[in-house]
C-alpha cells in the first residue's frame, strides 16, 4: 500500500487460528497480511454469516436464503 512504511518481517511463531485473532487485537505485532486474513474467515452463502474457518465447519444454518435479512453494524447513523 501506498503510505505505508514496508519493513522485514520478524520470525513468526506459531500460525494458528488463535494467534491470527490475537494480532488483529495487538499492541506487540499488529495485525495480519490480506491473505492470512482472508484465509481466517467464511462466508455461508446461505446465511451470510461471517465466521473462522474452524467454526464453519459446524456450522448449521438455520436461515433460508429468500428469508435472509444480514443486518450491517458497521455503517454510522445519523441521530
Amino acid at each position: 500500500m501506498r503510505g505505508i512504511r514496508k519493513c522485514a518481517p520478524p520470525a513468526l511463531g506459531p500460525k494458528d487460528v488463535v494467534d491470527r485473532l490475537f494480532r488483529l487485537d495487538c499492541i506487540m505485532r499488529p495485525g495480519l497480511t490480506r491473505a492470512e486474513f482472508l484465509e481466517l474467515f467464511a462466508e455461508c452463502v446461505i446465511c451470510g454469516l461471517v465466521m473462522t474457518r474452524r467454526t464453519f465447519q459446524s456450522h448449521e444454518c438455520v436461515m433460508q436464503e429468500k428469508d435472509t435479512e444480514v443486518v450491517d453494524l458497521t455503517e454510522e447513523v445519523d441521530e
